[in-house]
C-alpha cells in the first residue's frame, strides 16, 4: 500500500513539474487550452469525484445527476485553466505583473481607512 502511495505521489509530482516546463513553452492562450484540456481530463478520470460530486450534492440537493456531472466537468475545466495561469505567474515578473492588473474600485479602501473602518483584505 505505501509503494502504491508513493508511486501515485512521485506520478502527480513529475506530472505537475511537467506542466511547468509545457507552460513556459506555451503562450498564454495555449497555456489556457492545455489546462483546461487537462482539468477536463482529471473528470473523465474521476478524480476526486466522489469528493466533488458529494459538495455539489450538498450545496445543490435539487439538481439532477446531469446537472451535477456537467457542473462537475466545468469546474475541472477551470481548475485547470487556473492553474495553468497561476504556474506561469511563477515566472512574471513584478513589472509584468502590474501591467498586468487593472484595479478596481482603488480608492475605495483609502475612504475606508481614512473613515476609520477599516478593511480585510483577501
Amino acid at each position: 500500500m505505501a509503494d502504491q502511495i508513493r508511486l501515485k505521489h512521485h506520478v502527480e509530482y513529475t506530472a505537475f513539474r511537467a506542466a511547468i516546463a509545457a507552460g513556459r513553452l506555451m503562450s498564454e492562450r495555449q497555456a489556457v487550452r492545455v489546462g483546461e484540456a487537462l482539468g477536463r481530463a482529471g473528470h473523465r478520470l474521476g478524480l476526486r469525484r466522489h469528493i466533488v460530486e458529494g459538495n455539489l450534492r450538498t450545496a445543490f440537493p435539487d439538481a439532477s445527476d446531469e446537472w451535477i456531472d456537467a457542473t462537475a466537468a466545468e469546474s475541472w475545466a477551470h481548475l485547470g485553466r487556473e492553474t495553468m495561469m497561476m504556474l506561469r505567474l511563477s515566472w512574471t515578473t513584478r513589472e509584468e505583473l502590474i501591467a498586468r492588473t487593472r484595479p478596481v474600485n482603488e480608492e475605495r479602501p483609502v475612504e475606508l481607512i481614512r473613515g476609520g473602518t477599516g478593511i480585510v483584505c483577501v
